[in-house]
């Protein structure tokens, strides 16, 4: 793992700042060296709230959602998502699909109908959903994401995060969560 910094969180390590490299020099519209680095420094910005410009500065989990980003727009090609010459905002960054959004949301609908919040325990014993309250947070009303992501990584078809998916995989994450759900009201 990364070393920390002061605060606490980890640093981003070497294989991520390849990977930021490697993504940038995929993009459309920067093939300049220039325009690159103008680019990456706006961006790195733009993930540190104005704190740094460089990507050894980025936290990991800073680092983490500046690939995710990146990754999505080399594999769309969507050179509209590119603000050359100038700071792009998180929104303009990466352009969301609004019928991919729709069903992203719909996952997470079912999500909160499961009940997968922070600070609250979903197990499955004798093959019956069951809630158990962790007894060292009180329940939040906050979805876990980190459950969400690990669900779709360990039982999604695709076997990747949720923003990963494309229109069509959702579709299929869709089906598959409606099946978890209708399994958990059986078992209730």
């Amino acid at each position: 793992m990364s070393k920390a910094n002061y605060t606490g969180e980890y640093l981003v390590n070497k294989g991520q700042i390849a990977k930021i490299h490697v993504l940038l020099s995929q993009i459309p519209g920067l093939e300049d060296k220039g325009e690159m680095k103008r680019y990456k420094e706006n961006l790195v910005r733009d993930y540190t709230d104005g704190r740094a410009t460089s990507t050894t500065a980025l936290s990991w989990k800073e680092a983490k959602d500046m690939i995710a980003a990146l990754e999505r727009l080399t594999r769309t090609g969507n050179t509209n998502t590119v603000q050359l010459g100038s700071t792009p905002k998180k929104e303009q960054k990466l352009k969301v699909n609004p019928e991919e959004d729709k069903k992203r949301r719909k996952i997470l609908h079912f999500a909160h109908l499961l009940g997968w919040y922070e600070g609250v325990n979903t197990s499955s014993v004798n093959k019956k959903a069951t809630l158990t309250m962790s007894s060292e947070q009180p329940p939040r009303r906050k979805l876990d994401m980190e459950q969400v992501n690990g669900w779709c990584v360990t039982y999604g078809k695709y076997k990747k995060p949720l923003n990963d998916h494309c229109s069509e995989e959702l579709s299929v994450l869709i089906t598959q969560i409606e099946k978890v759900y209708k399994a958990y009201l059986n078992a209730v």
